[in-house]
């Protein structure tokens, strides 16, 4: 392969070229260069790597080298790990380097087929998130460094998609600190791999470079506490009591105290032994596994990291795939569920299709714990998420807060068969009084002449006005007598949708509302074991009342609790 050595005053010229989106957040940090380092291109398929040569110092490892020293973003790192693994191929693992050794750094991923960024034909993928407006903040800078939405769809589409979701907000440009927004949250269309001919589809575990700096509790218990904590909650047998026997061919017999040795024993019959310091001597790990191949050694040093351990475990397991999870699990639905986590257990391969597996999470004192409520949920589709303590304690699962999941969370369901029962039941919810059937006199002449009324299919007073809403439509001249006597009329068809029906009564009675899919957080963005809950709906708030999700989506009391807990009624139609 051909390498291109580039003068640092070509530089500027490489960093204004249209790059995919393994970039850098501050492209200056590698303009600073002096003038005798220079930058070098490799090209690999349609993917160009710009490089430049680093030597580690003591301390540093490839993750941290990546963040700290070139900015690289958390959600790009994987791919420039990748394309760092192709620049050192003399490197047999990328986690283990030492202080002077010398590698080559990637600097800049240009794809040669860029993926675009949405235009105004290509509408970005939205959800909105509630913002609360901070000092010295104004739309476009929440937009452009909160959010990071390009700069070229803030003053487009997002602010017409801005004033949608806010239409109580008649200028966009003054707000208030303290005021409560809804903001348009941009996400990029494609997320093809750069390395696709790496991706894996046999049972294997895939192995992603992304070093968790955390040990556990130093020590031998610590370190089997830790891995029993793991697969009792996988639902594997773990042994740490007694005395387990193995039967050796010639009538021979090993004997095993499982204090010192505890044992694995998977679901798929495969028995991994655990030997926490090497105690075990070659000669008997060799007699057992020429004689039983069902039986594996796992030989872990006292002061191994949790990701050496995993990575140990991860072919002597005979599960389908431990991987790291740098990305999240996604289980789709009317309710989008993205979990963020640690490590990923799959068992089998139609797991690993489905996505449904073991979510594991290791908590330090600082970390939160995902809801109980929330775990409870996911674990209807397949995942459970197990929470560690890295000190290797259990799961505190008894020891969460289940909130008050009784007959108060239980579930508001609106009687929505018809649209008349639609609406009775919609302002029944926000505490509107109003009268079904009401007959209202509307023009009369002495006791020998006449009398016109109508009977108003819901009557209503609003801020001292009178309100009228006809499930049928009316005679224009009777829409001109009921304005004569200063009533405000509302016409819903019998054959409108649902959300066409609440978005009118909504909008008659001037409730602001937003129609979206908003996506709620158990521990903010960026939380490694954050859990983001998508569900689609409108979302109001009547006076001092709670804020209301009304929504489609099958929402239940777990859901319900948890919104709760965010100020907000859980409501279904």
């Amino acid at each position: 392969m051909k390498k291109a050595l580039v003068s640092i005053a070509l530089l500027w010229t490489f960093f204004l070229l249209p790059f995919h989106r393994g970039e850098a957040k501050d492209p200056n940090d590698h303009l600073n260069l002096s003038l005798t380092k220079t930058v070098s291109i490799k090209k690999y398929g349609n993917l160009k790597v710009y490089y430049e040569p680093y030597t580690v110092k003591e301390g540093e490892w490839l993750w941290r080298i990546l963040e700290d020293r070139y900015k690289i973003p958390l959600d790009q790192r994987s791919n420039f790990l990748n394309a760092l693994k192709k620049l050192n191929p003399a490197i047999p693992n990328t986690n283990m380097v030492y202080p002077g050794q010398k590698i080559l750094i990637p600097l800049k991923l240009e794809s040669v087929k860029t993926i675009s960024e949405p235009t105004s034909s290509q509408p970005p993928s939205v959800f909105v998130k509630e913002h609360t407006v901070k000092p010295g903040e104004s739309l476009s800078t929440i937009f452009l460094h909160v959010y990071k939405v390009p700069g070229r769809l803030v003053f487009n589409e997002y602010v017409s998609l801005f004033r949608k979701s806010n239409p109580t907000i008649k200028n966009p440009n003054l707000l208030r600190v303290g005021q409560r927004i809804l903001v348009p949250v941009y996400e990029p269309i494609s997320k093809t791999p750069l390395f696709p001919s790496e991706a894996k589809d046999k049972a294997a575990p895939i192995e992603i470079d992304k070093p968790i700096p955390f040990r556990i509790e130093s020590g031998t218990k610590g370190i089997k506490d830790f891995i029993g904590t793991v697969f009792k909650n996988t639902g594997d047998l773990y042994i740490d009591k007694g005395n387990y026997y193995i039967p050796i061919p010639g009538r021979g017999e090993l004997t095993l105290n499982n204090e010192t040795f505890p044992i694995l024993e998977m679901k798929s019959g495969r028995k991994v032994i655990i030997d926490v310091g090497d105690q075990l001597p070659a000669r008997v790990e060799k007699l057992i596994e020429s004689n039983w191949k069902n039986y594996k050694i796992l030989n872990i040093r006292k002061d191994e990291v949790i990701e050496s351990i995993f990575n140990k475990l991860s072919p002597l397991s005979g599960y389908y795939s431990i991987i790291r999870g740098d990305k999240p699990l996604i289980l789709k639905g009317k309710i989008t569920i993205k979990v963020w986590t640690d490590w990923i257990i799959f068992k089998d391969k139609e797991s690993f299709i489905k996505n449904r597996g073991y979510a594991v999470n290791f908590i330090s004192k600082k970390d939160k714990e995902v809801p109980l409520a929330i775990k409870d949920y996911i674990e209807r589709f397949g995942v459970r998420v197990i929470d560690i303590s890295l000190a290797g304690k259990e799961e505190h699962r008894k020891d969460q807060k289940k909130g008050s999941i009784s007959g108060e969370e239980d579930i508001i369901i609106l009687n929505s068969s018809t649209n008349n029962e639609l609406i009775h039941a919609l302002l029944t919810l926000i505490d509107q009084p109003f009268t079904a059937g009401a007959k209202l006199p509307l023009l009369s002449k002495g006791n020998s002449g006449f009398q016109l009324g109508i009977t108003a299919d819901i009557f209503l007073k609003r801020e001292v006005r009178d309100c009228i809403i006809s499930l049928q439509k009316l005679p224009h001249d009777m829409v001109e007598i009921l304005t004569e006597n200063k009533l405000r009329t509302l016409e819903v068809q019998k054959e409108e949708t649902q959300e066409s029906v609440i978005s009118k009564v909504l909008d008659f009675l001037g409730i602001g509302f937003s129609f979206s899919t908003f996506e709620f957080d158990t521990a903010g963005k960026g939380d490694p074991h954050n859990i983001a809950i998508a569900i689609p709906g409108f979302l109001f708030q009547e006076n001092d009342l709670s804020k209301i999700l009304l929504t489609k989506a099958n929402v239940d009391k777990n859901i319900a609790s948890f919104l709760r807990e965010k100020g907000i009624k859980a409501v279904r139609y």
